[in-house]
């Protein structure tokens, strides 16, 4: 049996696509279409290059986007591109039993 990794990722830009609606909607998603393993990373934007009229995304829009997917029932859910600011950064694991194969130090 051929097996495969996949990964969700969610660029939250805000004004564009930070309400908590669309959050749940994504959540509940990929809780039906997926399951509940598959991981789902929230990364934060910053406008370096287009859209530089877009503020960043805050670690608080961040953390509220990943506890309402938790809430609605997934079970990997990180945070990502504020790492020095989130609690949640996303640490390498092959497996929720184990511990992580490698851990991502934070910036001081």
């Amino acid at each position: 049996m051929r097996r495969c990794l996949v990964r969700n990722y969610n660029l939250i830009i805000p004004t564009l696509n930070d309400g908590a609606d669309e959050f749940r909607k994504l959540a509940d998603w990929i809780f039906e279409n997926l399951g509940p393993d598959v991981p789902l990373h929230f990364t934060a934007f910053h406008p370096d290059f287009k859209l530089r009229d877009k503020p960043r995304t805050s670690p608080e829009t961040l953390h509220a986007a990943r506890a309402i997917a938790l809430e609605a029932g997934l079970h990997y859910v990180y945070e990502g591109k504020h790492p020095h600011r989130c609690a949640h950064a996303m640490p390498v694991v092959r497996n929720a039993s184990r511990p992580p194969l490698v851990a991502r130090r934070t910036a001081k």
